[in-house]
């Protein structure tokens, strides 16, 4: 059911932004480049994506399949981003995210408890995995990590392994200021997109929440 509700989200979205100014898309999300008449590319977790100005589709500009969740998330940035919003440079957890705070507990449960238990015994398949989606690592914690979702929105991933004592731990970070950038809900179906891409270069299933 939540698939179909996503699809029509972004049968919706799609149409609205294909009635709207290309000039004005192109002002309040710079990092959407031109590749070809009315075609846009634009990077979600390094991966390129096209975006249709005519028909306001987003399609995989690798010749792979753009998920809905994917192409949800870009859909989003599209129809939020307003104009001159930048990083404030202040990271804070999600639960600090203005607007974020009802979400937090099911964040916990559907995020972060995921992301810590995917990866525990397996920190140097994180590593790897990582590296392959041009992270930069961070020494806080016995993996730390900074991505981008998009150019405009980087992301801070730490993730602490299990021993004799404590179950492995993990935190994401936004900058304060992503509301300004992307819908605040999206910034969970970032964190989840991320522990696929992420998971899938380690090769290891996404635990379950």
């Amino acid at each position: 059911m939540e698939g179909q509700n996503y699809e029509r989200l972004c049968s919706q979205w799609a149409a609205d932004l294909a009635a709207r100014s290309v000039e004005d898309l192109l002002e309040r999300v710079p990092e959407l480049q031109p590749d070809g008449p009315g075609r846009y590319v634009i990077y979600h977790f390094s991966r390129p994506y096209h975006y249709d100005s005519a028909t306001g589709l987003v399609t995989a500009a690798d010749g792979g399949y753009a998920t809905v969740l994917q192409r949800l998330n870009i859909y989003t940035l599209l129809a939020y981003c307003q104009r001159d919003a930048q990083p404030t440079g202040q990271w804070v957890p999600f639960r600090e995210v203005p607007g974020a705070g009802p979400y937090a507990p099911a964040f916990q449960r559907g995020n972060l408890e995921p992301f810590a238990a995917t990866f525990a015994g397996h920190p140097d398949a994180l590593r790897r995995a990582v590296a392959a989606l041009g992270g930069t690592s961070l020494p806080e914690s016995d993996v730390g990590f900074q991505l981008s979702a998009f150019a405009c929105i980087p992301m801070r991933f730490y993730f602490w392994d299990r021993d004799e004592e404590f179950p492995a731990q993990a935190n994401i970070l936004f900058d304060s200021g992503v509301g300004r950038l992307i819908h605040v809900e999206s910034t969970v179906t970032l964190a989840t997109e991320a522990l696929n891409r992420l998971a899938a270069y380690a090769d290891l299933p996404v635990a379950e929440s």
